[in-house]
């Protein structure tokens, strides 16, 4: 079986008001940030691979100034340290590799993936077939063509596919497919998903 792992809210939390809580000194910054960099297109161009890491960074030191240095460093390359990774997925996961499962990652992210490799995601890297990221094949879920990247890349069986994500959309584009597919609403349900596996 392939099983076919999204990354935000199902690898490790994704949760922007978490950390614009913890990276911002108020409410006011909080709100600054928010509109600047999630209620714009400046995230979607980082995942869809439309701008880099390094120039998000720019982008935002020259709209925001140097004042917001430090919290800006922090959001574009650290995030993930203010955030939960989901230890429990990977005891799962090395499980179900025992099995000869193929585990892969198919996600809307950008180059911090590579840093999260090495960095919190470490151990669920050993474990891993390969991955599809957004930023590197200039494709987004829910478009089919990121799927079928996945699918072709690696000569899948979509009917040997099972596909876990937090987002409806995603899913629902999964089962178009032919990809048996999982909403993942909360983190309690990847681990009974996983366990259903392992029967």
């Amino acid at each position: 079986m392939n099983i076919i792992f999204d990354l935000g809210n199902v690898l490790i939390e994704w949760n922007k008001d978490k950390i614009l809580s913890k990276i911002c000194k108020n409410e006011y910054e909080f709100k600054l940030f928010d509109d600047i960099v999630f209620q714009s297109n400046l995230w979607y161009d980082l995942d869809s691979g439309k701008i880099s890491l390094e120039l998000l960074e720019n982008l935002l030191l020259q709209e925001m100034g140097n004042e917001y240095k430090n919290q800006i460093h922090e959001l574009t390359w650290n995030w993930f340290t203010y955030v939960d990774t989901y230890d429990e997925v990977y005891d799962l996961m090395k499980k179900l590799k025992k099995k000869n499962n193929k585990l892969y990652v198919l996600s809307n992210t950008s180059s911090i993936f590579y840093i999260l490799l090495e960095t919190s995601l470490s151990d669920i890297a050993t474990l891993l077939d390969w991955y599809i990221i957004s930023c590197d094949v200039k494709q987004m879920k829910p478009y089919k063509e990121i799927y079928l990247s996945l699918v072709k890349k690696y000569e899948l069986n979509i009917q040997e596919c099972i596909f876990l994500d937090d987002l409806k959309e995603n899913v629902e584009a999964a089962r178009r497919l032919g990809i048996k597919a999982f909403q993942v609403k909360e983190r309690k349900y990847i681990s009974s998903i996983l366990k259903t596996l392992l029967i």
